[in-house]
Parts: structure tokens; C-alpha cells; sequence
């Protein structure tokens, strides 16, 4: 049986929540346990295991989906990947020529930003390639992306990449991530925002033509916005922020901690300094899965550390979901 989808690090299900709603049938897979645990709490169908040590023709579908692994691209990490660049792109070239990854990472998972290519390569020379190919990483992955569009194109692929901000598909939070898409044969279709960009400058701005962004207080329903903040505010550094920023604009990202950071460095300051990383709004994991745009419902398994890592790793499925109806 050939799958909709395959999902490489499929982590907790952000695409896979995302997939089910349009009706697609596919497969994630995913080496976690706790993720693992969620995904089969949620009822996703699942493969435990290690990507880079699996033989894609073993899992034949229409899409090859892959979010890999971001730490080490990350901006708020060491920036091994970063560092390893022209690594990566040796990889690459060694996955052209040979279907394999010879070089040898200093941190694994900087390698694994390759395994999508190497799958693709797999299932091309199996004779069964997929018809698209959707991959999603941290903006500073760009460089990788662009250069495996190259890769992709000699085998006759279509690309496209972009830069995608979760606000303007209805998710409650600001997040900025990179996508490649790919379409066998012809270009690819552009996922079409619903929402405005929340401008960061000009926060009263909204787009023509579309929905408003979606604020963190409409987004976890709060109807005493000023209580809540109360209840919830972390301020190590003293500063004085405006209680009811929760209200004016949408979360900012959900990096695997509780804590939702205060808006700014030292506009909402009133002394000038600066924030400290531990100022902030703590929330529960459901209200951070709801930020991701997953059902409040969503049963996240695991250690409270587990499920929060989860959270921030995710896919947010409103976003998602944009994306993969470009493919229907």
C-alpha cells in the first residue's frame, strides 16, 4: 500500500494533526519514546526508529515530509550546524554521487538535515519517487534548503523556497520557519496566508484582504486578560511591562519551556534595561499546545520536561495544514 505521506522526525504530530484533517493517510516516523508515546495516545499511526538508519523504499507514499532536527541550526543553540555549513553541503553532494553520508559529524543530528535528500534519492532510483516533498526548518537552514532545491532540481523536481510566519495561518504565536517544497515535474503550489503578519514595527498594521492575527489571549480564550498576566507573570529583571500585551499581539515562539518571553528587549521597559530570558508568562503544556494551534485535548506523554520539549519542537498543525493543501 503506497502512503499519502511519510513524516521523517515526525515528532508529536504537528503535521500529522494537520494531515488527518484533510484526510491524508500516512506514517510518521520518529525516535523519541515520549513522542512516540503522544503520537500513539493521539492515535497516529507510527514507526519508532532512527531515520538515517531505515531504507526509505520501505516506506513508499506520494509526499516525503521532514522537519529534522533544529537544535543545532537554532539561533538560541551553540550553532554547530551553523559552523558546519559547507559539511552539510559536502553531505549532499555525497548523497548525489552515492546515496550515502560519508562525512562525519562532530553533533549527529546536523547531519540528519540531509536524510530527506537521501530518501528522495532512494525512492528516484527505486523508480518509485514521490510526487512532493515538503520540508520545514529554522530560518538559519536557508542556506541548506536552497542548495538542496539544486539537488532536487537535477532530478526534476520543481522548487520553492520560503519563509512561512505561523501568525498568518491562525496560529496564536509568532514563528518564523523556512520550507522547501518540491513537485515532481511542475511547480509547486504556494500555501495562501489567512491571516495578517503581525508587524512587529507597526503592530497596529494589518494586511488587506485577509483575517487579523489571532492574539495569545483570544487564542487561550482568557477573559481577564490583567488576572491572568497576575497569576502568571516571571520578571526577574524588574522591569515593568504592559499587562495586557497578551491581548495587542500573538505569543511569542514556544522554544520547550513554560514560560512565554515578555514582547521586546527594552521597548516595554520603563527604565531602559534590558529583559532577562526569565521574564515571562508561565503556562501550562495544554495552553502551550493550544499556542502551537494543537486541540487543547492533545494528550502529550511523558516527563513535564518531555512534553514541553514536544511542544516547542513541534510543527504547529495550523500552519501545517496551509502547507499541505498545496499538495491535494
Amino acid at each position: 500500500m503506497v502512503l499519502d505521506y511519510v513524516d521523517l522526525f515526525a515528532g508529536p504530530g504537528g503535521w500529522d494533526v494537520a494531515a488527518r484533517a484533510l484526510g491524508l493517510q500516512g506514517l510518521g516516523v520518529e525516535y523519541d519514546d515520549a513522542a512516540c508515546a503522544t503520537r500513539r495516545a493521539a492515535g497516529l499511526p507510527t514507526h519508532q526508529g532512527d531515520v538515517a538508519k531505515l531504507r526509505p523504499d520501505h516506506f513508499p507514499a506520494r509526499v516525503l515530509i521532514a522537519s529534522p532536527p533544529c537544535q543545532t541550526f537554532s539561533i538560541s543553540g551553540k550553532g554547530e550546524g551553523r559552523a558546519a555549513l559547507d559539511d552539510v553541503l559536502l553531505a549532499m553532494a555525497q548523497v548525489a554521487a552515492y546515496g550515502e553520508v560519508a562525512t562525519i559529524f562532530a553533533d549527529e543530528r546536523t547531519g540528519l538535515v540531509v536524510e530527506p535528500l537521501r530518501w528522495a534519492e532512494a525512492m528516484m532510483a527505486a523508480g518509485d519517487p514521490y510526487e512532493h516533498i515538503v520540508l520545514e526548518q529554522v530560518p538559519t537552514v536557508k542556506p541548506v534548503w536552497e542548495a538542496m532545491a539544486g539537488h532536487l532540481q537535477a532530478m526534476g523536481y520543481q522548487t520553492a523556497v520560503l519563509s512561512l510566519h505561523s501568525e498568518q495561518y491562525g496560529v496564536p504565536q509568532t514563528r518564523n520557519r523556512t520550507v522547501l517544497l518540491a513537485r515532481l515535474e511542475a511547480a509547486p503550489v504556494l500555501p495562501v496566508a489567512t491571516h495578517s503578519h503581525y508587524h512587529k514595527r507597526q503592530p497596529a498594521k494589518m494586511d488587506p484582504g485577509v483575517l487579523p492575527w489571532v492574539s495569545m489571549a483570544d487564542g487561550l480564550g482568557w477573559t481577564d486578560v490583567a488576572g491572568e498576566y497576575a497569576r502568571r507573570e516571571m520578571n526577574q529583571s524588574g522591569n515593568v511591562f504592559d499587562p495586557l500585551w497578551p491581548t495587542k499581539r500573538p505569543a511569542l515562539t514556544i522554544a520547550g519551556r513554560q514560560l512565554v518571553p515578555m514582547p521586546g528587549t527594552t521597548a516595554n521597559a520603563v527604565n531602559g534595561s534590558t529583559k532577562s530570558r526569565n521574564d515571562g508568562l508561565w503556562v501550562d503544556v495544554w495552553e502551550a499546545g493550544v499556542l502551537q494551534s494543537f486541540p487543547a485535548d492533545y494528550p502529550w506523554q511523558g516527563s513535564k520536561s518531555k512534553q514541553i520539549e514536544q511542544v516547542g519542537n513541534a510543527v504547529p498543525p495550523g500552519m501545517a495544514r496551509a502547507v499541505l493543501q498545496t499538495v491535494l
